[in-house]
Order: structure tokens, then sequence, then C-alpha cells
């Protein structure tokens, strides 16, 4: 790891998660995440029909099998979507693990770095904080001479910055310049389960498409459950998460 690096997700999630006698078990980062739930498609969306009682005929969810349709493609088609990173599974729409995901938006995107913590307070999906625009003071007069004053200040302003810039002669890691505080990006707790809705988390083996890996799974009251994928990223990190979670390292 360098200083160029963006901060690990334990130093993300743990100001985070700060209730009284909450500690932090781990944290890892993943990004795309896909649905395992009967009646809805991958994407999340509701199916019916004909592909939707086949996969009923041969005794899996929809869900299942329209994963095989969309990840079992060729590798080189241009429009296979990223593989899943996580998945979101329950036996109907509704369940808690579906209710959660949908504070997490769209399914599919790989733009988003989420961090996937457990405490022992609870499982917990953290996303970027929205950035709050601040408003611009709006201007009484909006005289000709007034509009000239405030364009001519701006650029003085903005070529003075550029100047400051140019002199600073600090080493810049990434986001990071020497001398000051590691830039620490702004995240905010998107969705989560409490402890007590947690059944149990343990590796498993997970289906995605033509494929069969291990996995990560937090389980839920109802049945329903989040699975994550991170063999696909790090075998290594499995077996740490896995010795986290029960206390030891």
């Amino acid at each position: 790891m360098s200083f160029s690096h963006p901060p690990g997700p334990a130093t993300v999630a743990l100001p985070l998660l700060d209730e009284p006698g909450e500690r932090l078990l781990w944290a890892t980062y993943l990004r795309t995440f896909y649905f395992d739930v009967d009646g809805l498609d991958a994407r999340g969306a509701p199916k019916k029909g004909v592909l939707h009682r086949a996969a009923r005929a041969v005794g899996g969810t929809a869900a299942v099998f329209t994963l095989d349709v969309i990840f079992g493609t060729s590798d080189e088609s241009p429009d296979k979507p990223a593989p899943p990173e996580v998945l979101f599974f329950g036996s109907a729409p509704g369940c808690l693990a579906h209710q959660a995901a949908g504070e997490l938006g769209e399914s599919g995107k790989t733009g988003i770095r989420w961090v996937w913590a457990l405490s022992t307070h609870r499982f917990a999906v953290l996303g970027p904080a929205p950035v709050e625009q601040p408003e611009e003071p709006r201007e009484p007069d909006d005289s000709v001479l007034k509009k000239a004053f405030s364009l001519g200040r701006g650029i003085g302003k903005g070529l003075r910055e550029a100047a400051r810039i140019l002199a600073d002669n600090r080493q810049r890691y990434g986001e990071n310049i020497e001398g000051e505080p590691i830039a620490t990006p702004r995240y905010s707790v998107r969705t989560e389960f409490p402890r007590e809705r947690i059944t149990g988390v343990a590796v498993t083996r997970r289906r995605t498409g033509r494929r069969e890996q291990p996995c990560l799974r937090v389980s839920l009251v109802d049945g329903s459950g989040v699975d994550l994928l991170i063999a696909a990223t790090d075998p290594d990190d499995l077996e740490r998460l896995r010795a986290l979670t029960n206390g030891v390292g």
C-alpha cells in the first residue's frame, strides 16, 4: 500500500459505527451487487411470464435462472455485465435483504466502492455521503458594472490560487499532500441490520451463473441474507474475515 491509495475500509467504517460499546469486527470494499430473490430478476425488477415459470419448473428461483442467463454469457461479449461481488437473496420480494438493498440504489453498477462492515452491534453497508452544494448568495444589484466587477474579482482570485498551487512544492500522493492529514472519503451508513436480526455469519458456497464459489454469508431471521463473494476479489480475505467474525485475529 502507498500513500496514494485511499484509506482502508475499516478506517472509513470506524468513525460511523460508534454506538456505546460497539466494536468493529471487520470491513471490506465490494462494488457490484445483484439479487437472488424469488420473483425478481438479477437487477431486482419483478419477473413474470415464461422465464419465471421455467425457473420454477427446474426447481430454482427466477433470479438464479436469470443469473445463469446474464453471467453465463461468453467472456468476450462486450455487453456482459460486471460479475456480482454481493448477492442479496430471499424467498420473496419484501424480505429483509430485499428491503435493505433498496436503500443502495440501482444494482449492477461498479462506480461505487461500498463498505460492508460487521460490528458487535450490526451489519452495515456504507456509501459515499451526498455532496452538499453550498448555496451562493444572490446579488441584489445585477447591474452590468457589478457583474463585470465580480467577474474580474473571480478571475483575479483564480489566478492567485493557481500561483499558490504552482509555488507549492510539497509531494503529492493521489489526493494526499505532504504535511497534511490523509484525506478520508466522506461516507455515511446507507443501510444496516441490527445484531438481533442476524442469525449467523458463515462461509458457504454460492452458485453464480455456471460457476460455484465460496462466499461469506450473513443470514437473517426471515431466511433471507447477503452473500459476499469475497473469494472472487481476494481468496485470503475470506478466511481472514471468518476468523475476525469469530473473534480471532
